[in-house]
């Protein structure tokens, strides 16, 4: 399995389970947290979605994010949700506190988290003993001096293609806010092919 596909596997089971703790939150409703954990979670969302983005728009910082990022969410699912009730940032599942469903909703999150810390960890060592740099910002965005000849023209298109799809897919719904008229502004690279130089 390459880096590559390893992290995005990593990164679509994390999604999935997400999108099932995040459910369980909707079913249990809002007045069900405090307003720290409410406010923590809502923080945490958004690490969530910036983490899978890199992933998937192939970011020279994913390994790491996926590791440090993965690692300090499923730590943080567990100070929320497996240690004793206390006065703050506390939705605690011990002492039967919460239903089996949210127990295993948490439970399934933080494996998650542990999945996506994982396979970035795995590319990270590999990238170290390989003496393997992160890609350089320039495979996607090239650089003046390049032009767009050959087969360096070819692999920066390509990398842009696949970068305005995933950016495309994470936003479906952006609308005129500054990240639609970033990825409308992307996207134009689709209008050109490597034939089209």
């Amino acid at each position: 399995m390459t880096d590559q596909k390893r992290l995005q596997v990593a990164a679509t089971v994390f999604t999935a389970t997400v999108l099932v703790h995040n459910a369980d939150h909707l079913r249990r409703g809002g007045a069900s947290v405090s307003g720290g954990v409410f406010g923590v979670g809502t923080l945490a969302i958004v690490l969530e979605v910036a983490l899978v983005v890199l992933v998937f728009a192939r970011h020279r910082f994913a390994a790491i994010g996926a590791a440090v990022g993965g690692l300090g969410l499923a730590a943080g699912y567990v100070f929320v949700h497996f240690t004793p009730a206390r006065a703050w940032l506390s939705d605690s599942f011990l002492g039967g506190r919460g239903s089996t469903l949210s127990i295993i909703a948490a439970g399934l999150e933080m494996v998650g988290g542990l999945i996506l810390a994982s396979a970035g960890f795995v590319v990270l060592r590999r990238r170290a003993e390989s003496g393997q740099d992160p890609p350089s910002r320039s495979v996607v965005f090239g650089s003046a001096a390049a032009g767009r000849d050959g087969d360096g023209y070819r692999q920066r298109h390509r990398a842009r293609r696949e970068l305005c799809q995933s950016l495309g897919s994470a936003f479906p719904r952006a609308g005129t806010s500054g990240a639609g008229k970033v990825i409308g502004c992307s996207l134009e690279v689709l209008r050109f092919s490597p034939q089209q130089r």
